[in-house]
């Protein structure tokens, strides 16, 4: 299903790209970045599940769908929606708890803030110095392309308190180690390359049909997986652009033939 969404009838193509990270940024570094490999469980006598929602799963887990605005800062929402939701899924949260997106644009130095991040770095950050709560430091990058100042403290003045992670890694691109990662522990990071038709989007299973320029790179949270009536077999990915874009901010694309490169780089935080 294809329509203009509200949420771009006056973002112009120029703004648009500036939502997305620029594949030039990350080219300059790659080779640089060494992938640290993550432990995969896929234990045969343990068959997956046919399909898999972490909304369903663990409804207590779940944040609301955020808009970045004009922000490219899809590497952080991604980043710290996978976080959060790792972190309840193991039940050190009991409940989801809003992580700052802010703190890690502003603060991580390795990322370029409103203009795009990489992986390696962000975990990197997340494992080292850690993120603290959206309450600590809410969101101000909204209408910005400039990532705020890092900020010293919480927006009261009181001192951050950061949490970390414990470590993370870059999945295989094998189906199964995907879907087990995602039913053993919550939602992953992938990252996908955007076409014009994505804008439009209103609901299905996404298949890239039109435009064919790519309009840069889009980090992504990936949450679940199944297969439609007919057949197709699709991840349930959600989106930082609002709830009134996609199914309800999420989206479903095909599973298993790397659309749009979706299964090339996967990375899982991990919390024990």
């Amino acid at each position: 299903v294809a329509a203009m969404p509200k949420r771009f009838e006056n973002v112009t193509e120029d703004e648009f790209r500036g939502m997305l990270i620029n594949p030039d940024r990350l080219k300059a570094r790659s080779g640089s970045m060494p992938s640290a490999p993550l432990k995969e469980t896929n234990d045969p006598t343990d068959p997956l599940p046919a399909q898999f929602d972490f909304r369903d799963e663990y409804p207590h887990c779940v944040s609301p769908v955020f808009d970045q605005g004009s922000c490219g800062g899809c590497w952080a929402f991604s980043a710290i929606g996978m976080f959060g939701s790792r972190r309840c899924a193991v039940g050190i949260d009991k409940a989801a708890v809003l992580y700052s997106q802010q703190h890690l644009i502003s603060c991580s130095t390795e990322n370029f803030g409103c203009s795009g991040g990489d992986f390696f770095p962000t975990w990197s950050f997340l494992t080292q110095t850690g993120a603290t709560t959206a309450e600590c430091v809410k969101y101000v990058d909204y209408g910005s392309s400039v990532a705020a100042a890092c900020p010293t403290t919480c927006d009261d003045g009181s001192q951050i308190q950061f949490y970390k992670a414990h470590g993370y890694g870059q999945l295989s691109k094998s189906m199964p180690a995907i879907m087990q990662m995602l039913v053993s522990g919550g939602p992953v990071q992938t990252m996908i390359v955007v076409y014009a038709d994505l804008l439009y989007y209103a609901g299905g299973v996404y298949r890239h049909t039109y435009g064919p320029i790519s309009n840069g790179l889009h980090a992504l949270e990936m949450v679940g997986y199944g297969t439609t009536d007919d057949g197709t077999d699709y991840w349930t990915i959600k989106n930082s652009w609002g709830s009134d874009w996609g199914e309800d901010g999420y989206f479903r694309i095909v599973r298993g033939v790397n659309e749009c490169r979706i299964e090339d780089e996967i990375y899982a935080a991990y919390f024990e």
